[in-house]
């Protein structure tokens, strides 16, 4: 399945993550914003018009801003679409870990190694 016409932002602080998530991303048509940290994310999110980005794919352990701050900042800035998937990458697998991000407001998790096939659950479940 295609999913030329959503928009996707990429959060991740390594170099390498973030290029395969963006390479895993291509195998279905999407070409995503990348951010290289959660302050870079939350800037990128606030400048854009709203409705901008389908979904959000964000690490949660990063340097500057973390995930989940950045999370809180996105969900608390009063913007029509504020409340849009963010989906965890994370190599935690705790599910108690799992649990908190959900509270923290983020929407979903995935876990880092990437998967395509996790992955492509995912994007049906959140732009399907």
């Amino acid at each position: 399945m295609a999913y030329d016409n959503k928009k996707v932002l990429v959060v991740e602080d390594d170099d390498m993550n973030r290029m395969l998530a963006t390479m895993s991303l291509g195998e279905y048509d999407i070409t995503p914003d990348e951010a290289a940290d959660g302050k870079q994310a939350l800037d990128m999110f606030l400048a854009s018009p709203e409705g901008t980005y389908d979904l959000i794919m964000m690490d949660v352990m990063m340097p500057v801003m973390d995930g989940i701050e950045s999370t809180k900042n996105i969900r608390s800035s009063g913007r029509s679409d504020s409340n849009l998937p963010i989906v965890a990458m994370t190599a935690e697998s705790d599910e108690n870990e799992i649990h908190r991000f959900i509270q923290e407001g983020l929407t979903d998790y995935i876990e880092k190694p990437m998967e395509m096939e996790s992955l492509e659950l995912i994007l049906n479940k959140y732009l399907g």
